[in-house]
C-alpha cells in the first residue's frame, strides 16, 4: 500500500482522534469513575506518623561554647601552652556536653508528649466527625460528598490534549430528614463540546479545516454530553454512599457565560433534575442506554432552547 501524502495522513490522524473522542463521549457517564468509601475518607485523615526526634547537637554546641576551635587545635600542635589550654577547654566541653545532653533529652520528652497529645486530639476529632457523618450531620455529609465530586476528573477535549473539565461543583445543602443531597454543577457551554463531523483540506488556504455536524446532530451530541455528566455525578454520589445517607439527589446545572451586552460573566440555571438512589442502584451503567436512563429515571426540568439559543436568550429554571 502506498504511503499517504502528508496532508491526507494528517487528516486521517485527526479522524482517528475524533473517533476516539466520540467513543469517549459515549462512555463518559461511567468511564474512569472513582467512588470514595467513607471509612477510607476518614481513615486517610488519621495521623499515624511517629514522632521525629530532633537531632542532638549537644556535642558540637558544647565544644563551641567551651572554645574548642579549629584554630586552637592547630596552635596546640605547635605550642605546649596552647595544648594545655586545649585540654582544659575539652574538659569543660565534656562537662557542658553532659549538661546539654540532659537538657536535650528533657526537651525531647516534653516535645514528644505535646506532639502525641496534639496528634491524639486531632485523631479524636476525626473520629467524632466520622460518627457525626454516620449520624447524618449535614456539614459532614456535605463535606464528604463535595470531596467525592471534587476528586472526579474527566475531559471534553481531544484525548491528545486533555484539559480537565472545570465543573465548579458545589454541595449546597443536605436535608437530613428527607436524606436529600442538593448539588450545583456547571453545565458545559456549547463551544466546550466537540461537534466536529470531519476534516477537509483547503487547498487555497493550504490548511486543514473542520466541518461541523448538522445543527440537529450537534444539538443531540451536546444534550447527550450534558446528560452523561449528570448521570456521572449521580453515580459518584450513590456509589460513594456506603451507609445510605442519601435517598435522593437533586442536581442544578447552570451555565457560566460572558454576556456581551453587560461585559460581565453571568450565570443561569438551565437544568434541575432529581433521581432516587434506590432506582439508580438498579442500573448497570455499562449496559444501559444513556438517553433512556436519563429520561426515565431522572425527573428533569430543562431550560427551553438549551444549546439552540444564546445563553442570555434562555429563561432559567427554578
Amino acid at each position: 500500500m502506498d504511503e499517504l501524502p502528508p496532508v491526507d495522513e494528517r487528516i486521517a490522524e485527526q479522524m482517528d482522534i475524533l473517533r476516539e473522542l466520540r467513543h469517549y463521549y459515549l462512555h463518559l457517564h461511567h468511564a474512569g469513575l472513582h467512588p470514595l468509601d467513607p471509612d477510607e475518607y476518614y481513615e486517610r485523615q488519621i495521623d499515624r506518623r511517629a514522632y521525629r526526634e530532633p537531632r542532638d547537637k549537644s556535642r558540637s554546641q558544647a565544644r563551641k561554647d567551651a572554645g574548642v576551635s579549629l584554630l586552637l587545635r592547630v596552635h596546640a600542635l605547635l605550642s605546649e601552652t596552647a595544648k594545655a589550654e586545649l585540654e582544659q577547654r575539652k574538659t569543660l566541653a565534656d562537662i557542658k556536653e553532659q549538661e546539654y545532653t540532659a537538657e536535650h533529652a528533657r526537651m525531647v520528652e516534653e516535645d514528644r508528649a505535646v506532639y502525641l497529645k496534639q496528634q491524639e486530639q486531632c485523631n479524636l476529632q476525626i473520629d467524632e466527625r466520622r460518627r457525626a457523618y454516620l449520624d447524618g450531620d449535614p456539614l459532614e455529609v456535605m463535606g464528604y460528598f463535595e470531596t467525592v465530586l471534587h476528586n472526579d476528573s474527566f475531559t471534553l477535549e481531544f484525548p491528545d490534549r486533555p484539559q480537565p473539565y472545570e465543573s465548579c461543583v458545589q454541595v449546597v445543602s443536605y436535608d437530613q430528614a428527607k436524606k436529600t443531597l442538593f448539588v450545583r454543577y456547571r453545565a458545559p457551554n456549547a463551544d466546550e463540546i466537540c461537534t466536529i463531523d470531519s476534516f477537509t483540506f483547503n487547498e487555497k488556504e493550504w490548511m486543514v479545516e473542520t466541518k461541523e455536524l448538522p445543527a440537529q446532530n450537534s444539538l443531540r451530541v451536546r444534550a447527550s454530553v450534558l446528560h452523561a455528566i449528570i448521570v456521572r455525578t449521580a453515580a459518584l454520589v450513590f456509589y460513594s454512599d456506603a451507609f445510605h445517607l442519601v435517598d435522593s439527589l437533586t442536581i442544578t446545572g447552570y451555565l457560566d457565560y460572558f454576556d456581551p451586552a453587560y461585559g460581565t460573566n453571568q450565570t443561569i440555571d438551565v437544568l434541575k433534575t432529581t433521581v432516587s438512589e434506590e432506582e439508580f442502584l438498579k442500573v448497570d451503567l455499562e449496559r444501559a442506554r444513556l438517553e433512556d436512563l436519563f429520561t426515565r429515571l431522572f425527573k428533569s426540568h430543562v431550560a427551553s432552547g438549551l444549546y439552540k439559543k444564546k445563553p442570555y436568550e434562555l429563561k432559567g429554571v427554578t
